[in-house]
């Protein structure tokens, strides 16, 4: 398994359990690791064959826009 990482993505974001939490917000930054089997992907030079980082960013975005009380809930959807 090799690793890839994916540092410092910065999202404006709304979660807390205290009310002023869902209307301030904060901002946050994020860093995702992930490993996965790259063999392939290393010998074919394909995107289809390894873990698309764009798709990464998206996900990062989109569950980090989902209101939660806990940054571990978040977490754990990402």
């Amino acid at each position: 398994m090799q690793k890839i990482e994916l540092v410092g993505q910065r999202e404006y974001a709304y979660h807390g359990c205290l009310e002023e939490e869902s209307v301030i917000g904060s901002e946050y930054v994020i860093d995702l690791i992930v490993f996965a089997d790259l063999k392939t992907s290393a010998k074919t030079d394909q995107l289809e064959d390894t873990v698309d980082y764009v798709s990464l960013r998206k996900i990062i975005t989109r569950e980090m826009s989902m209101r939660s009380k806990l940054l571990e809930t978040v977490c754990h959807r990402i």
